[in-house]
């Protein structure tokens, strides 16, 4: 389904591209003639090494997801292949060339997979994330830096790799298509990680319902058992309400964002609209 708007306006930006004279801005306070002032190229592409051994690029993600581009990017598909039987995520249409990324959209993919095959034997299924140089990538307007990538929702039926949980033109919502528990389950793993932080996760809102739901229900059951919930995972389930946004196009997969990476100084993120939060203690 194609994706609409997320109305989210341009952060701020961040300041760590590239370093300024300050004697170029301040003359008179300077004893040296005043330079005219140049425009800082963006830190070049290179690579560093990570703790595990694997090679890392960085300045890889440039500008916006919806005004950006990639350099250097990673290939999913390489990480697919590199991983052999042990990936638990798979590219369905790698011949759109639109499975290329920063390093750590690799990482979060490989993670999930992880995830998804030690709690429910299956795989993850993975659609588009960017072209191998960002930019543009027709139909969305986002897409563009490496950051976002388009997911299967999980059904109980493994052989749905992209179902079809809401129709956009009718907003028929099927339930058959989707298993909410293990979508709530995989939601609140991704906020409770600290590797890779979360930006925005794009849901239709019958499902976003559908999970406010499940989560109450859920805690209403722990109070029950006298159970007791721990700050952290009472802050996941605050974090995941308010980050998960109803954006239309989303009733056949939901839209991951990660944000910018210390690694990619001259990456930008956006500023968004706060979600309500499912309203409860």
């Amino acid at each position: 389904q194609e994706e609409k708007s997320d109305e989210s306006i341009p952060g701020r930006y961040q300041g760590s591209a590239a370093t300024v004279d300050l004697t170029e801005l301040f003359p008179e306070k300077s004893k040296t003639p005043p330079v005219p002032p140049k425009k800082a190229p963006l830190p070049s592409p290179n690579i560093q090494q990570t703790e595990r051994g694997d090679i890392r690029p960085i300045n890889q993600s440039v500008g916006f997801p919806n005004s950006g581009y990639l350099q250097n990017s990673t290939s999913l598909l390489e990480r697919q292949t590199a991983l052999d039987f042990k990936a638990f995520f798979e590219l369905v249409s790698p011949q759109r060339k639109t499975h290329f990324g920063t390093y750590e959209m690799a990482e979060i993919q490989t993670q999930i997979g992880n995830y998804i095959h030690e709690n429910y034997s299956r795989k993850l299924y993975v659609s588009n994330i960017s072209s191998a140089r960002g930019g543009l990538l027709k139909p969305h307007a986002s897409h563009q830096n490496g950051l976002d990538v388009d997911l299967g929702y999980i059904a109980d039926n493994p052989n749905l790799k992209f179902p079809l949980v809401v129709k956009t033109s009718s907003k028929q919502y099927f339930s058959e298509n989707i298993s909410i528990e293990k979508t709530y389950n995989l939601f609140m793993h991704l906020f409770m990680q600290n590797e890779i932080p979360i930006e925005r996760i794009f849901v239709d809102q019958k499902i976003k319902n559908e999970l406010c739901k499940f989560a109450k229900t859920q805690f209403a059951q722990t109070q029950r058992t006298q159970s007791e919930v721990t700050p952290e995972h009472k802050n996941a389930i605050k974090t995941m309400f308010i980050t998960l946004q109803h954006v239309e196009g989303h009733g056949d997969h939901f839209h991951l964002r990660i944000r910018c990476s210390k690694f990619d100084p001259a990456c930008r993120d956006r500023i968004y609209k706060k979600m309500d939060d499912c309203l409860f203690n």
